[in-house]
């Protein structure tokens, strides 16, 4: 019996003799590994200034290489509706463009294959950019001496 691995796919090659005649009988095994995503155990936390870009990766591998979608607040992302995202690399990899407030939230990948499903969570939050007057600055830091009454 011979054992050989070809691209993650198992071959039994099984030989077998009998009176000067010889049967060989081949079975071709298939086999699945159930997705993993690094870090999956913990969330990502991300803050991001108004108007500025950031990307989220989502490293999956698994046997069949599993797909993987991005799900918003438990809906999964339709790009039409959404089109400052961006998916690359197969959709490991989730682009943001021009984030907005509107983008806050809990933003999560899912891969899946035959053999089963891994989830990882990001969260962003938008930092918005806050412009004081000079006037209320001066206030603000004790510049400004106010007369005694």
């Amino acid at each position: 019996m011979f054992f050989i691995k070809v691209k993650k796919t198992c071959f039994y090659v099984f030989f077998y003799s009998k009176i000067n005649v010889f049967n060989i009988y081949a079975v071709l095994v298939f086999f699945s590994v159930p997705p993993r995503i690094n870090g999956s155990r913990t969330v990502d936390e991300t803050s991001v200034v108004i108007g500025s870009s950031s990307e989220l990766q989502c490293h999956a591998s698994g046997v069949p290489q599993p797909t993987v979608r991005w799900v918003r607040d438990g809906q999964f992302i339709t790009f039409v509706d959404h089109p400052n995202l961006r998916v690359e690399n197969a959709g490991q990899t989730l682009r943001l463009h021009n984030m907005q407030l509107i983008d806050i939230g809990m933003y999560t990948c899912v891969a899946s294959n035959v053999a089963g499903n891994a989830t990882k969570q990001f969260l962003i939050n938008i930092l918005g950019q806050c412009d004081i007057p000079y006037s209320y600055r001066m206030i603000l830091f004790g510049v400004v001496n106010f007369p005694e009454i």
